[in-house]
Parts: C-alpha cells; structure tokens; sequence
C-alpha cells in the first residue's frame, strides 16, 4: 500500500484488527458469538460494574457514533446481554448493566477474551521491538488526544 496519507493505513489496520477478532470470537466454541464491537463492550462493562455507565457515555468512551451506539445496544438488548434503565435522576439518561447471566459468562471467560486480544495485538505488533510497541502506543495515544481538541 503506497500512500502517503496516514489515514486510510489507519483505518486498514483497523479493520483488519476488526475482521481477525470477528474470526476468531466466531470460532470459539464455548462463548457465545460476539462481535469484536460488542465483547469490547460487554468487557467495558463487566471493569467497570462500580460506576454507572449511560449509553451517551459509549459514543465517546469508544468514539462511535450516537447511531451504531443505539444499535449495538439494541442487539446486546434483545439478544439479553445487557439491560437499559432509566436513570431515577433524569429519565433521559439510560443506564447500560451487564444482565447477571452475562456477568457469569464475561467472567469465566475473562481469560479468554484478554488472551485473544492479546494475541491479535501480538500478531499486529509483530516484527517491532518493545520500545518500538511503547512508541506505537505512545504516538497513537497523542494522535487521539490531538483530534480530541
């Protein structure tokens, strides 16, 4: 790929992060089939069960739109993942919670997850020292920061 533009390589890299995670979460037997999207958030989710988490919050926390955030959540709704509730502060506001069931799962395959993501990270890392990874993350990190302003 010649090009001199940062961009699409970027976008590239994510989607072929994207489509490997899709394969490989579809290919395991003994979760139940996931998006790399959804288990990313079901994941969110399950760290961080101590705060409470609206649906306005995942556009940004995950930087997708209002859009694909509704209909993320809608999917994880139906299919009993998650639940949505009002918040008994503003009933605008909706509250995202793993259901009990879906914390049982995320939690016995905690491991499974983290491994996976590992080892796709791993892969995408490959051939590249660790100061070189550090300096990878270090720069995407700023690149993030800088399109925030």
């Amino acid at each position: 790929m010649k090009n001199d533009q940062l961009g699409p390589l970027i976008k590239a890299v994510n989607t072929l992060f994207e489509r490997e995670l899709d394969n490989q979460l579809s290919a395991a037997n003994d979760v139940p089939y996931l998006t790399g999207t959804q288990a990313r958030l079901l994941g969110y989710l399950l760290t961080h069960e101590d705060t409470v988490v609206y649906q306005r919050d995942l556009e940004n926390i995950f930087y997708l739109s209002r859009p694909t955030i509704n209909g993320l959540v809608k999917r994880l709704r139906e299919n009993h993942f998650i639940t949505v509730l009002p918040s008994p502060e503003d009933k605008r506001f909706k509250q995202v919670q793993l259901t009990q069931k879906t914390r049982e799962q995320m939690q016995a395959h905690q491991k499974d997850f983290e491994t996976l993501f590992a080892q796709i990270e791993e892969r995408m890392t490959q051939g590249m020292s660790q100061s070189d990874v550090q300096k990878f993350r270090e720069l995407l990190e700023l690149s993030v920061r800088n399109l925030q302003k």
